[in-house]
């Protein structure tokens, strides 16, 4: 996500926005730190954990990223962690930014 932002970050049709659904708030704090993410960070709280498959179609797997459009809809999704990911993610971006 760090060479994703780097990249694009001066794009206007993009924004990252990464959301945790760690359990407890000042660890993920704590690693958002540490990790320098420079992008807008979300916090799903317990009350809305139950939500986070109807918001996110979220199946289970960590990481899960999804690019959607402005309103909400769904254009790709990854699932899981893969080192040619960042290569994949690029190429989409590049082919959804051209629209």
């Amino acid at each position: 996500m760090k060479e994703l932002f780097r990249k694009f970050k001066t794009n206007k049709h993009f924004r990252i926005v990464s959301v945790s659904l760690d359990r407890n708030k000042t660890d993920w704090i704590k690693a958002v730190n540490q990790e320098n993410m420079e992008w807008e960070q979300l916090w799903i709280t317990e009350a809305l954990s139950p939500y986070q498959n109807e918001i996110f179609h979220f199946d289970g797997l960590i990481p899960t990223t999804i690019f959607t459009d402005y309103t909400g809809n769904i254009l790709s999704k990854f699932t899981g962690y893969d080192p040619t990911k960042p290569e994949i993610y690029t190429d989409s971006l590049n082919a959804l930014l051209a629209q």
